[in-house]
């Protein structure tokens, strides 16, 4: 008053001429933020920080961002709603709430597992793009449980979080459609036949950081890629080679791939497990490398193109199914390290059209060779295989198919059938007797 400072709202005494005047400045207001998912900005677009000061009248831009397995539903400034993400007037205090729920993925089954849950399978089947979540209702989600999305045709995408730690046997079970898939660094464990027969499946990619599986050119290992595991039969090529280094064919690696033409196994492969090359259609040549000494069971099952195959020496055991059904197979030669034929291994093979079965071989499963139609001429020089032999079985029906049989003349074959069914004939200069049709 008269240049003179006085308290604002206080009495003044009248003495002359009064002239008032005052002074102001903006109020302003120190902010705190105590949440790391609560963001707010300046209209420069630098951030606020907890502490710093806020002016009356200033715009800021508040934005609260998803915690994991959250969504949020609601902002607050002073407990007024705001939608989240927008520009706020700063008028006083500046105290931020918010709301939010639990972020779940509800076209999924769910079981409960352990503290948390796996997932089951779907509850809508018109779903083409799935996400396998990490969590539910706030627990954790270990992995896809067994034959959790068998035989479904729409699922075309999935995506897995990391934090998924298992995906179950037939989890994605023929899924006809689904095209690729990423295996993330938390997955420990694959189940057999995890994706069965994916016609559709290109490939499969492992994150790198995975300490259980890799990936190859779209192709799944183990780690350190000595296991060959799966080569996805919705691939293009039509040859392949195995990588060098590869010790071990995983069980069914191979199956139903029919454009595959020509696949080679390099020498460091020692294992081949069954139904490796099951139902490889078009497969018209391969080479077992010298290191394998078992073919498993159904190994070469109807593989219908291959026309020849040699078995080294050194494997011991042909197993049930082993070349069943390859009906263009004409020849193959069994080495005289092989002490066993198991049932079925030559079922139908109806273009086969002679073989020998060296002395090494103690016993020939039933109906090893049933319906192989065209096998003309037999030699036989083992024993053993006449050792408790019923009419029925007759040599896994090679008596039953073939029309001439060679066997060794120091074998007594013991086998009334064979008698019966057969003409001998002997010929001194020859070391077998030979059989032909009666």
């Amino acid at each position: 008053i008269n240049g003179e400072e006085k308290e604002n709202n206080t009495v003044y005494v009248v003495t002359g001429e009064t002239i008032i005047a005052y002074a102001e400045a903006l109020k302003t207001f120190e902010i705190e933020i105590t949440d790391e998912y609560v963001t707010v900005t300046r209209e420069n677009g630098n951030s606020v920080n907890s502490g710093e000061i806020l002016t009356y009248g200033e715009k800021i831009r508040i934005t609260v961002t998803d915690k994991e397995g959250y969504h949020v539903t609601a902002v607050y400034v002073n407990g007024e709603e705001i939608e989240n993400g927008s520009t706020y007037t700063v008028t006083g205090s500046v105290n931020i709430t918010y709301s939010e729920e639990y972020n779940d993925i509800l076209y999924l089954n769910y079981e409960a597992y352990q503290d948390g849950y796996m997932v089951s399978g779907l509850n809508d089947n018109s779903v083409t793009d799935i996400t396998i979540p990490a969590t539910y209702q706030g627990k954790k989600v270990y992995g896809i449980k067994n034959s959790a999305f068998r035989n479904n045709a729409t699922i075309q995408n999935v995506t897995i979080e990391e934090g998924i730690e298992s995906i179950g046997s037939g989890a994605f079970y023929e899924c006809s459609s689904l095209t690729s898939i990423t295996i993330p660094s938390s997955v420990k464990s694959i189940g057999n036949n995890a994706f069965y027969n994916c016609s559709s499946l290109a490939s499969i990619n492992v994150e790198e950081a995975n300490t259980a599986y890799s990936s190859e050119d779209g192709v799944l290992f183990n780690k350190n890629r000595t296991t060959l595991i799966l080569y996805p039969i919705g691939r293009i090529a039509t040859s392949y080679s195995i990588l060098d280094g590869v010790t071990s064919i995983g069980g069914g690696a191979f199956q139903n791939c029919s454009r595959l033409t020509s696949i080679i196994i390099p020498e460091s492969v020692t294992s081949i497990e069954f139904n490796t090359f099951s139902g490889c259609s078009s497969l018209t040549e391969i080479t077992i490398p010298s290191s394998v000494t078992v073919i498993e069971a159904g190994t070469f099952y109807n593989c219908s193109s291959l026309l020849s195959i040699n078995i080294p020496d050194g494997v011991t055991s042909i197993g049930f199914n082993a070349f069943s059904r390859c009906s263009s197979l004409t020849s193959i030669e069994i080495p005289s390290s092989v002490t066993s034929i198991e049932f079925d291994t030559f079922f139908n093979c109806s273009s086969l059209s002679s073989i020998t079965i060296p002395s090494s071989v103690k016993s020939i499963g039933r109906g090893a060779f049933n319906g192989c139609t065209k096998l003309s001429i037999v030699v036989i020089n083992s024993a053993d295989v006449f050792n408790n032999l019923t009419s029925i079985d007759c040599l896994g029906g090679l008596i039953k198919n073939a029309a001439i049989i060679h066997i060794n003349k120091k074998i007594d074959t013991g086998n009334t059938f064979l008698e019966s069914n057969y003409n001998k004939y002997t010929s001194a200069s020859s070391a077998n007797n030979t059989y032909t049709k009666s």
